[in-house]
């Protein structure tokens, strides 16, 4: 059975888990928000090379060849990728937003919940009038 076009079968909750803490966040709940620097201070991409056979097990070949090819070159980038494909198994998913810190510009990252995320778009927006005079 193929899931989400990626898997062979679902990820187990502990691999993901795991991954989670690579980035330094406690579990899925975690609120914390955290950006590239926070995953060059836990040493993500380093931890990552420690469960490539682990999720080898889990994505289809051709997905294999594409995310998992030379894991000792993994990006920053391909590392929130891998953590959204694995988020999306289990109906979360990774909202992000810019932010200047010191100076720099950033993307900034945060687990949230897909029923928080529809709850939050449903939300009554308010309406603001711009005029000049």
């Amino acid at each position: 059975m193929v899931l989400n076009q990626l898997f062979i079968s679902k990820p187990s909750f502990e691999l993901l888990n795991t991954i989670i803490k690579y980035f330094g966040l406690k579990s899925i709940n975690d609120t914390k928000q955290f950006s590239y620097l926070d995953m060059n201070k836990h040493n993500t991409l380093t931890n990552f090379n420690t469960i490539e056979s682990e999720l080898n097990k889990y994505y289809l070949p051709c997905k294999k060849k594409k995310y998992f090819n030379d894991i000792t070159t993994l990006t920053n980038k391909q590392a929130i990728t891998i953590l959204r494909q694995l988020l999306k198994v289990y109906n979360y998913d990774l909202f992000s937003k810019e932010k200047f810190i010191k100076g720099t510009k950033y993307s900034v990252y945060k687990i949230i919940s897909k029923n928080d995320k529809i709850f939050d778009l449903n939300k009554k927006k308010k309406e603001i009038i711009i005029s000049f005079d």
